[in-house]
């Protein structure tokens, strides 16, 4: 009961049923094991081995502002970084169907969910 009065709360508060369901179901943890997958994936069949993909990536999940933040680096070519954005789209619409990685910077591509 307590966890409807939260939820009723959030909206009450301004957050849009989507947000408040998003925040309610979606795990981060889920989230960045699925991300990492995908990017090891990725830069092991560019070449890399585990261990150096491992080495020169890093993907980071944080909420932030009511939404789940996900951004990866890595050390690949802009075409490269570019690819690996749009193989994550895959990955992270299972989890928002309108979320997809963006290039934010040279060597780091984001995406939100919720």
């Amino acid at each position: 009961m307590a966890d409807i009065k939260k939820l009723v709360s959030q909206i009450n508060e301004g957050m849009s049923v989507r947000q408040v369901i998003s925040e309610a179901t979606v795990n981060p943890d889920k989230i960045k094991a699925a991300i990492e997958k995908e990017v090891l994936a990725y830069m092991t069949s560019e070449g890399f081995d585990e261990d150096e993909a491992r080495s020169y990536s890093r993907v980071t999940v944080t909420k932030d502002d009511g939404r789940i933040r996900c951004e990866v680096g890595a050390e690949l070519s802009y075409d490269g970084l570019i690819d690996l954005a749009n193989r994550l789209d895959s990955v992270i619409s299972k989890f928002d169907r309108d979320a997809y990685f963006d290039a934010d910077e040279p060597g780091i591509i984001s995406a939100y969910v919720g």
